[in-house]
């Protein structure tokens, strides 16, 4: 899904509705919205941008139209109560609390969630000499009253996307966040801003679920991490949190569940519970730090099997699509093909981590891909730029021998014509 904000050039035109094809001509859905910001008012456009190639772009063509075309209906003052549903997911959000009341994982006929989820959970967090880097050991037995619902507005319901607005306050610190659901995805995102004004306080949001997992795994730089759940040793309970990059997996038969996030990388679990780590509030070193405006998205994927597939959904999740509008915009001068990859990998699980100039020659380039889900497979790549594997490399750009088959393996190699 992609979300455009028409340009400022073309706000203000008398009109207010538009229309998107694709070059072919083919016309495709559209949602639209008015978004009013900093004394300011502009549309916002999301739309299905369906087969966009790996490295690559898919051009569209947007018009003004009717006021009405794309626009999407306010919800109708007797919408069902708060929840989201699309081919996948069927989310209801409890109206009393702002939490999630229960998730039906629709593909697997499944409820993910035992209890309240997305259940925001403050804890004293003091006594600690490094205290913007620790964690109290016993900050769960200090629990924090609980958030206070504010309210809870639809902001969007069309066939595209559906979002609602929940704010809570968290003693002085407000928290507004979105539950966004699109078309035939399977994550449910949620869109988070705080004003943090707390002090000394550390802020998780809990996941319990229906399934139970004997280890949870975590994502770290170039592979995973798995973690036993029910700590027995004393080296098992120190990990009582865990830092990993963009998210934590409990998987168990033939089913699981991904914590996904975009900036946010400390997580606890337990065989059926995960959480994440939002925010502190330390007084030293610094005795103000991180007060103050906060933004940041993580998403549930509930998935079938184990979390192969979830490197690609969290990759999705931090890098989204993004748009560009040419300078040229007449037809008859847009010459670029409708669609094109500019680099494309295989198999599928290995992942590009960077594709740069050489550091010793700006002839020739430097590709970097590496085995996300621990299934091995031999790189073999394609681009439009005219530049074949001269040899595998090690990570200063000195060239081996030969780049190993193994479960996450890190692939590297120089390119050049």
């Amino acid at each position: 899904m992609v979300t455009y904000s028409v340009p400022k050039s073309a706000r203000q035109k008398p009109q207010t509705g538009w229309q998107l094809c694709d070059l072919a001509g083919q016309s495709v859905p559209l949602q639209a919205q008015t978004v009013r910001q900093a004394e300011q008012t502009f549309n916002e456009l999301t739309f299905l941008a369906n087969q966009v190639p790996g490295v690559g772009y898919r051009g569209y063509w947007l018009y003004p139209a009717d006021a009405t075309a794309g626009r999407t209906p306010p919800p109708p003052s007797t919408a069902p109560a708060a929840v989201l549903e699309n081919e996948l997911l069927r989310v209801s959000i409890d109206t009393r609390t702002g939490d999630i009341a229960c998730l039906l994982d629709k593909a697997q006929s499944r409820q993910v969630f035992s209890g309240p989820a997305n259940q925001l959970q403050a804890f004293r967090d003091r006594g600690q000499y490094w205290d913007a880097w620790n964690i109290a050991p016993d900050y769960e037995s200090h629990p924090l009253p609980p958030a206070q619902l504010e309210s809870i507005t639809w902001l969007e319901r069309g066939p595209l996307r559906q979002r609602l607005a929940v704010v809570r306050q968290l003693g002085q610190s407000k928290i507004t966040q979105h539950y966004i659901l699109d078309i035939n995805s399977p994550l449910l995102k949620i869109a988070t801003w705080v004003d943090w004004q707390a002090t000394q306080v550390i802020l998780k949001v809990n996941f319990p679920l229906t399934a139970e997992a004997e280890q949870a795994t975590y994502e770290t730089p170039f592979g995973t991490i798995t973690r036993s759940t029910r700590s027995q040793t004393a080296c098992e309970q120190a990990k009582w949190e865990v830092p990993a990059l963009r998210w934590a997996d409990l998987s168990a038969e033939n089913a699981g569940v991904s914590l996904l996030t975009d900036c946010k990388h400390g997580f606890d679990a337990q065989p059926n519970q995960l959480r994440l780590t939002l925010l502190k509030a330390p007084l030293w070193p610094d005795p103000k730090a991180d007060r103050g405006q906060h933004h940041f998205t993580y998403a549930i994927y509930p998935h079938r099997g184990n979390w192969q597939q979830t490197p690609q959904q969290a990759s999705a999740l931090s890098l989204p699509l993004t748009t560009r509008t040419p300078e040229t915009q007449a037809r008859n001068q847009l010459a670029a093909p409708a669609a094109r990859s500019f680099l494309q990998l295989s198999p599928a699980n290995l992942v590009l981590a960077a594709f740069k100039p050489a550091e010793d020659s700006a002839d020739e380039f430097i590709l970097r891909a590496y085995d996300a889900s621990g299934q091995g497979g031999q790189l073999v790549q394609s681009n439009a730029l005219g530049l074949a594997i001269a040899q595998p490399v090690n990570l200063l750009e000195q060239p081996v021998s030969s780049c190993p088959n193994r479960p996450y393996q890190i692939h590297t190699y120089r390119l050049k014509t």
